[in-house]
């Protein structure tokens, strides 16, 4: 679970994970250090993000994050069919950045990319798509409904549609 914080003083916004279940995979070294992983691809992607924007993404939708993994999937294989160092990226920003394509490929999926044509279609504002993550996290405490079956909802019908059939 994700919950925003706001600075009284500065009235900055931060975010802190929750995690529930830590240690189901059996192993809770390796989830937490995957979840380091994680929280470098999220300072690549806020970096490139402050760099670029979110038109770069939106102005060539999926087909153009398609290109942008296939053009890390050439690097990764350069990068491992010889010797030599890289010079300008390493074996491990060339993978930083692919789980980022990933992540921001899923986003725009969802319609949740800023200007995706999903998300121009789905009519959804990330307000909006705030206020129905609320109420289905609300329905995940007072319903006998595990958190999988909502998101197979969310992804199989739209979050109001999800609500409705819980």
């Amino acid at each position: 679970m994700i919950i925003k914080l706001k600075d009284a003083h500065t009235s900055k916004c931060s975010w802190k994970i929750l995690i529930e279940d830590r240690g189901t995979s059996g192993n809770e070294a390796l989830e937490k250090e995957w979840l380091s992983v994680a929280v470098e691809i999220f300072k690549v992607f806020q970096t490139k993000q402050s760099d670029y924007g979110a038109s770069n993404v939106s102005d060539m939708g999926f087909k153009g994050l398609i290109t942008r993994m296939n053009d890390k999937m050439a690097r990764l294989k350069q990068l491992t069919s010889r010797e030599a160092v890289p010079v300008h990226e390493s074996l491990q920003d060339t993978l930083i950045d692919l789980a980022d394509y990933g992540i921001i490929s899923l986003i725009e999926q969802r319609g949740l990319w800023p200007s995706s044509k999903v998300a121009q279609n789905e009519n959804y504002s990330s307000e909006r798509y705030d206020l129905l993550l609320a109420e289905v996290e609300n329905l995940l405490h007072h319903a006998s409904v595990s958190k999988k079956d909502i998101n197979d909802l969310i992804r199989k019908y739209s979050p109001e549609k999800a609500i409705e059939k819980l």
